[in-house]
């Protein structure tokens, strides 16, 4: 973010670093940023095969060309060899047994200990709804409308973790 405001624009330059080991590399290693606007680099980081489970700091800088201060923050990769932990559903609506109109929103929230990619919905093992998790969350929701015609039914919740394995929670409801 190019905090000032009402003068051209700033070029900065961008720098990561790693453990020993380690391969990262930036989307781009200068940014021009517009008086009071702001702009994105993404990094990319490969670990090396003998990396212990665990987190490992990226130390980042930035600096303004031609200036002499550096801004400096660390954040953490993540490592894991393997995963077999299901994700885990909660929160489920309609709630086993419930009763419902016709059309309900259907909903659900998973968590990972590492990260859940997606959630899908199944009605009577009919494939409904997909969500989507953004980049890498522990925790996601799903909210899907869905109409279902009388009776008595089941709905299947389906949670995906980056391993794909996969958490399932089967609640029986009925619409009337």
């Amino acid at each position: 973010m190019n905090y000032d405001v009402g003068c051209r624009s700033s070029n900065f330059v961008v720098g990561v670093s790693a453990p020993g080991g380690f391969v990262t590399s930036l989307s781009t290693s200068t940014v021009t940023v517009k008086s009071a606007s702001t702009k994105y680099v993404y990094a990319s980081v490969t670990s090396p095969a003998s990396a212990a489970d665990g987190d490992y700091p990226l130390a980042f800088t930035v600096k303004r060309a031609g200036g002499s201060d550096t801004g400096a923050f660390t954040s953490y990769y993540k490592v894991y060899s393997s995963d077999s932990a299901v994700p885990i559903l909660y929160w489920v609506s309609p709630g086993d047994g419930a009763k419902i109109s016709g059309t309900s929103t259907f909903s659900v929230t998973s968590e990972d200990d590492h990260a859940v990619k997606r959630i899908e919905l199944y009605v009577d093992g009919a494939y409904r709804s997909t969500t989507l998790c953004d980049n890498v969350t522990y925790n996601c929701q799903m909210q899907a409308p869905t109409s279902v015609g009388q009776g008595q039914h089941t709905a299947t919740f389906k949670s995906y973790d980056w391993m794909e394995n996969v958490g399932t929670l089967t609640v029986s409801f009925t619409v009337g």
